[in-house]
């Protein structure tokens, strides 16, 4: 079902792709811990009320791990490239754009959140139609993130927050960004490189 709708649509929708809801609370409870850390997030140019940050060690064991289940989705053998741990705030949005290389393939899940309706992402489907799609927490899209423009308007509530894992297509034109040029998984990036 999900690798028809990726080959079709160039997206597929997995709800409670996570299914642990304890696991999923304490994820939260980190990442709201981890924005008391100094440093550990960087505030997101062009969108003041995001916090973002590079290769979270959990985030990136779930690059790893949740591999297998990305390649049952898409129908593709798949290279890992890095993990990205995003935090919106009130105000945040997503501009409209499409991924860089690196982002092939990418797949969002919604850790959790706070906030009394859940916040629509908006797709431009292959055909030119617009696409909301609406996630709860455990929730995953995964999609082509260098061909299909994404973004979101304003958020409402008080925080979001999204695990993002990027690959590229093991058979494709884009292995040359496996690990997204760093040696090794859990790496950091290198200070030149742009998210």
């Amino acid at each position: 079902m999900y690798r028809r709708q990726f080959q079709d649509e160039g997206y597929a929708v997995a709800h409670a792709f996570i299914r642990e809801t304890e696991f999923l609370s304490t994820f939260q409870e980190y990442v709201l811990i981890k924005q008391l850390e100094e440093g550990y997030f960087r505030r997101e140019k062009g969108r003041s009320m995001s916090l973002g940050r590079y290769a979270d060690s959990l985030c990136e064991a779930h690059l790893v791990s949740l591999q297998g289940k990305m390649e049952e989705v898409t129908g593709l053998r798949l290279l890992p490239c890095y993990s990205y741990l995003r935090v919106y705030h009130k105000g945040s949005d997503l501009r409209r754009h499409a991924d860089r290389a690196t982002c092939e393939i990418t797949a969002t899940i919604v850790v959790g959140y706070e906030a009394d309706k859940l916040w629509p992402l908006s797709l431009m489907r292959k055909n030119g139609d617009r696409r909301e799609v609406l996630l709860d927490r455990g929730d995953m899209i995964v999609f082509r993130g260098s061909e299909l423009e994404h973004w979101r308007d304003p958020f409402e509530g008080g925080y979001w927050i999204q695990m993002l894992l990027h690959y590229v297509d093991a058979d494709g034109p884009q292995t040359k960004y496996a690990y997204d040029g760093r040696p090794h998984i859990g790496a950091p990036r290198s200070t030149s490189r742009q998210v």
